[in-house]
C-alpha cells in the first residue's frame, strides 16, 4: 500500500537556502522575456522562468494587441517564442501583425497615397501597388530580424488542453549531446504566450471552473517543470 503514495519530499532550509543561490546566480539575464512595455519592465524587471502571468480585463481594451506584440518584441530580441492565438488561429494572428507593420511602415513616409483600411485590404477590394510595396518591405524587415524565433500554433478547429503540451514538446524539444556523447533532449523555447484561455475546448461545459483551473494547471506546469514562463 505504502509504494502506491507519492512520499513529499521535505527539505532542510539550509538546502532550499542553496538551491536558491544558485538558481538566482544562473539566470541569464540576456534570455529574460520582458513585456516590451517600459512601465510593467521597470516594474517587474522581467519575466523569470517559472513565471506564469495571468492578463485579465474587459472584452477589446488590447489583451490580443499585447499578446501579439510581447510576442514580436520578444523574437527580435533573439528569444524563441510559441504562440497560441486561440481565437483565430494562425492566418489570424499574421494578419494583425502584417497590417501593424504595414501601418508603421506607411505612415512613415515615401509611399504613395492608398486607402489604408484594414477591412478592405483584408477583402482585397483595394488594387494598389503600395500595398505590394508594403508587404514586401515588411517581409525582409520581419525575416531579418526574428528569422525562426517565432512559432505560431496553427489552430483550424479548436484545441483541448491535453493538446498544449503535446505540441508544445513536438515544437521545441531538440536533440544534443551531453558530454558524455549521449543524445539528451532540451527544450528550445523561452516564451510561451495563449490569447484567450476561454477558447480551450472543455471536456465538460458544465464544470467551467474545474476546467478552467486544469488548463491554468497545465500552463503552469509547463512553467515549473520545463521553466518556460
Amino acid at each position: 500500500m505504502a509504494d502506491d503514495i507519492n512520499i513529499l519530499k521535505m527539505l532542510y532550509w539550509d538546502e532550499a537556502w542553496e538551491r536558491i543561490d544558485e538558481e538566482r546566480r544562473a539566470i541569464d539575464t540576456a534570455r529574460m522575456p520582458t513585456f516590451g512595455i517600459s512601465a510593467l519592465d521597470d516594474a517587474l524587471c522581467g519575466i523569470l522562468k517559472n513565471d506564469l502571468v495571468v492578463i485579465g480585463s474587459d472584452s477589446g481594451v488590447g489583451k490580443s494587441d499585447m499578446c501579439l506584440n510581447m510576442a514580436l518584441h520578444n523574437a527580435k530580441n533573439g528569444l524563441k517564442v510559441g504562440l497560441y492565438y486561440l481565437e483565430g488561429g494562425a492566418n489570424e494572428a499574421l494578419y494583425r501583425i502584417k497590417w501593424k507593420m504595414m501601418c508603421d511602415e506607411y505612415y512613415q513616409g515615401g509611399y504613395n497615397h492608398t486607402d489604408m483600411d484594414y477591412r478592405k485590404w483584408r477583402m482585397n477590394k483595394v488594387k494598389s501597388s503600395t500595398f505590394d510595396q508594403l508587404e514586401q518591405k515588411c517581409y525582409e524587415k520581419l525575416y531579418e530580424r526574428i528569422k525562426t524565433n517565432l512559432v505560431v500554433a496553427d489552430i483550424t478547429s479548436g484545441m483541448k488542453v491535453a493538446e498544449l503540451t503535446q505540441s508544445f514538446l513536438h515544437a521545441f524539444t531538440t536533440i544534443k549531446k551531453d558530454e558524455h556523447g549521449f543524445d539528451a533532449e532540451s527544450i528550445n523555447c523561452d516564451l510561451i504566450i495563449i490569447d484567450h484561455l476561454q477558447y480551450f475546448d472543455l471536456a465538460n461545459p458544465k464544470t467551467e471552473y474545474a476546467e478552467m483551473t486544469e488548463i491554468l494547471k497545465t500552463v503552469n506546469k509547463i512553467c515549473q517543470f520545463y521553466k518556460v514562463p
